[in-house]
């Protein structure tokens, strides 16, 4: 069996910054509500939040609770990371969509090393058996690949066409 108090703090860890990726996606897109981003970005966090309450369903396996002061915690660190300087001290820049973009692909390369650690953590914890990490890991895979996509056009928007929608 895998170290319960380790996976336990992982678990959470990662449970309080999936909570983290999907208020900056939802804001992402509530930004670019009318554009390709924004859309996009809609989507991508309905897929964040399922993917959310499968690691839910993963901590219950393992007889994890969430930590209520970790995902706080990643709530008010999501929010404060709105103050970041983007070049206009009130409005949104292109330059917010970049670093957005680039943190979410962070997110999303976090959540593919999650469930490559729970497929590996499965060979000790029958509890995890039930849960198909191959599925998970292409998922995630597929929305690492959108955020690449939107990273660059946003990249482009700001960049080299001058910084419109």
């Amino acid at each position: 069996m895998s170290n319960p108090e380790l996976l336990a703090i992982y678990l959470r860890d990662h449970h309080s910054t999936a909570g983290g990726a999907i208020e900056l996606c939802r804001r992402v897109s509530k930004s670019n509500s009318e554009n390709e981003f924004g859309r996009k970005a809609e989507v991508l966090a309905a897929e964040l939040s399922r993917d959310r309450t499968v690691l839910e369903e993963v901590m219950a396996a393992v007889d994890v609770d969430t930590s209520r002061v970790k995902d706080a915690g990643a709530w008010i660190a999501e929010k404060l990371g709105r103050l970041k300087l983007n070049g206009r001290v009130v409005s949104y820049s292109p330059l917010s969509r970049v670093v957005e973009f680039e943190a979410l692909a962070m997110g999303v390369a976090g959540k593919i090393r999650l469930w490559r650690s729970l497929q590996i953590a499965r060979q000790s914890d029958e509890r995890l058996a039930g849960f198909d990490f191959d599925a998970l890991i292409e998922r995630a895979q597929d929305q690492r690949a959108t955020v690449e996509t939107l990273h660059q056009k946003a990249v482009e928007v700001a960049f080299v066409e001058g910084g419109g929608a």
